[in-house]
């Protein structure tokens, strides 16, 4: 596969390792000759579906023209999947020739980056872990990069690229992603070269990217994608004592504080860990938070998880500071949440084309579609062209949160919160209508790229 491809399946690959079957499309893609008889039994050979699945895709992802077979299989076995895997790359990829850094910050985010990026590094952290459901416990590296027109972010997630990344040193960068903060990430997919270039920072540009980053509002920061860097500044409306809390990742007891901070536009929860545990901000407080990552909250339970802005970074500092507006303590709903706590809030900036197909009735088929012939394909239910059911899938941009898929129930809900005709039969008049509207900020959740609920967002 190609690096734009590879992106493609790793963005989905916890959705691709939970839904397919993937002995089918083994086998189907070694009666193709795409992978050979070893790496065939290797996917046999693990017991469960799931580990069935990621055998395959790691497989893949390294074979030359195997996603062309594998879409072709996921849309006869899962044509529900496509969406997903059939996103406009060329639009994702940027092929032109960025020269500097400063050019780079004013391209869109969320997108892989084909340009060559000859960088200094200025400053390089220590790994540090972090866990997903992917990879389980793994590390990231934070660099900080600059060139003779300007500075920008970068986080190392191949720990074969650590050793590229060393305070001085001139690097090339190609296949790296940028995300919509601005951050440039490194992956597996991405080059780093080493080079005998040589980069002169000036000294502008070199305090520059030493200084810390402008506060932008509780309300900005929330919408941001998880994992963004944020600063913020705000009154304290509410600090726990200083506890110890244990580290998941390696079971050490390390000291914790949990904050309320609100500005003018909201409340967020701020999590302090280590020695940012005993800053002593105390309800009243007015703090200044600087390069704090935007995560979820340390609940085990995922029914108690927020979002909060956590101190993960080594450049992480709070500041208590001067009182610099009048911020009451009332207590309000988080923007980020319903009253339940449970919901994202964010703004549908883009719609793309509804794709209607004709679909099974039985509930536990989940709207599986039907063959040509109008048969279910799971439970073999026969219809005709006026019994079978309607379903629908579509795909949004909700900011910040890149494109997501959403599907026939989820699609209906929100049409009905916007007073909009639910019949998805006339799919034309409703996509016009949901366009003329844009954007729309909505309450959501999502697993995976793929929405679980959605209605209209109701302000107070």
């Amino acid at each position: 596969m190609n690096p734009e491809q590879q992106l493609i399946i790793q963005k989905n690959y916890s959705l691709l390792t939970e839904e397919i079957l993937a002995d089918e499309i083994a086998d189907h893609l070694y009666s193709k000759c795409v992978i050979g008889h070893d790496d065939l039994q290797r996917v046999h050979v693990e017991k469960t579906d799931k580990d069935k699945a990621r055998q395959l895709l790691d497989i893949l992802l390294y074979k030359e023209g195997a996603f062309e077979p594998f879409l072709e299989e996921i849309k006869s076995q899962r044509p529900d999947l496509i969406p997903c895997l059939t996103d406009k790359v060329k639009e994702r990829t940027l092929k032109k020739d960025v020269k500097t850094l400063a050019e780079l910050k004013e391209l869109q985010g969320g997108q892989l980056l084909k340009a060559f990026q000859t960088v200094k590094v200025l400053e390089v952290s220590a790994p540090m872990s972090y866990t997903s459901e992917e990879k389980g416990v793994s590390q990231k590296l934070e660099v900080l990069i600059a060139d003779t027109k300007d500075f920008a972010d970068v986080l190392v997630y191949d720990l074969k690229k650590f050793s590229h990344f060393k305070v001085g040193e001139v690097v090339i960068l190609s296949d790296f992603e940028k995300r919509l903060d601005g951050v440039l990430v490194v992956t597996k997919v991405s080059n780093v070269f080493s080079t005998k270039e040589t980069v002169t920072v000036p000294k502008g540009v070199m305090e520059n990217a030493k200084k810390k980053e402008d506060c932008t509002s509780v309300l900005n920061a929330s919408l941001v994608p998880v994992q963004s860097t944020v600063s913020v500044k705000g009154k304290v409306t509410h600090a726990s004592r200083t506890t110890t809390k244990r580290l998941r990742c390696n079971g050490e007891e390390v000291p914790f504080k949990k904050l309320k901070v609100k500005d003018s536009t909201g409340s967020l929860m701020v999590e302090l860990w280590r020695d940012a545990a005993h800053t002593p901000a105390e309800k009243g407080s007015y703090v200044s938070i600087h390069n704090f990552t935007k995560t979820k909250s340390s609940y085990m339970n995922t029914k108690f998880q927020k979002p909060v802005l956590s101190n993960h970074s080594s450049k992480a500092k709070v500041e208590i500071i001067r009182p610099f507006a009048e911020i009451s303590d009332d207590e309000e709903v988080m923007y980020t949440e319903d009253a339940s706590g449970l919901l994202q809030v964010g703004r549908i900036i883009g719609i793309d084309d509804l794709s209607i197909y004709r679909c099974c009735l039985i509930s536990t088929c989940n709207k599986k579609k039907v063959e040509t012939d109008f048969r279910c394909p799971s439970c073999r239910e026969e219809y005709t062209l006026d019994s079978a059911g309607y379903a629908g899938v579509m795909k949004l941009i909700i900011k910040h949160e890149n494109e997501m898929a959403i599907f026939t129930d989820c699609i209906q809900q929100l049409l009905e919160s916007l007073n909009l005709c639910t019949d998805l039969q006339k799919k034309d008049g409703t996509l016009e209508m949901l366009k003329a509207i844009l954007p729309i900020v909505v309450k959501f959740s999502f697993k995976k790229d793929i929405i679980s609920t959605i209605t209209k967002f109701e302000t107070c």
